[in-house]
């Protein structure tokens, strides 16, 4: 089964647990336009692999420098790597990022935007050595954080303006984060 979300959809806690919401808030926190989370584990012990492809095209229908045509963005969730396909510069523009968990747990996905001027560099250093435990940067804004349970995707459209963005792969008890790609989005 497919989940589709978009910038508008609600917080989620399908269970009562507070600790599991807690520890959620730890891991990459909730201060951003959406947020969409489920329980689950996932067992992992390698680092994110990146697969980098070209920028994206630009059509000018609605103004230079401003996409028109929706790019789709793919991270994957195999339980020991997380996968990134797709362009690491971008012009502003629609995107859909597809979130695919391959393993046979529940896998996390959190899609965030920085706030200043920190660098790709300066989300890969805060995270250090794949899995890490720091949860996501105070620097940061939520996209999207949701979860995909065992052989599953989660499916999140929305708009990108110009900004740097990264996304990482995670798991729950204890905090486990994958690194798995830094965007550029410019103008």
């Amino acid at each position: 089964m497919r989940e589709r979300w978009n910038r508008f959809s609600l917080i989620v806690f399908p269970i009562g647990g507070a600790v599991v919401a807690g520890m959620l808030l730890v891991a990459c926190g909730s201060d951003g336009p959406e947020s969409v989370e489920s329980s689950g584990d996932v067992e992992a012990v390698a680092p994110a692999v990146l697969v980098e492809e070209d920028v994206a095209p630009v059509a000018d229908a609605q103004g230079e420098g401003h996409r028109t045509d929706l790019v789709t963005v793919r991270l994957t969730w195999d339980g020991r790597d997380c996968t990134y396909e797709g362009p690491t510069a971008l012009e502003p523009g629609p995107v859909e990022l597809v979130f695919s968990n391959d393993d046979d747990e529940t896998a996390w996905v959190a899609f965030n935007r920085h706030t200043g001027d920190q660098s790709i560099q300066d989300a890969v250093d805060h995270f250090g050595e794949a899995p890490s435990s720091t949860p996501c940067p105070s620097w940061k804004t939520d996209m999207a954080r949701a979860s995909a349970r065992p052989n599953d995707q989660y499916v999140w459209d929305g708009e990108l303006d110009a900004a740097t963005y990264h996304m990482v792969c995670y798991q729950m008890a204890p905090l486990r984060v994958w690194f798995g790609a830094g965007l550029t989005v410019n103008d």
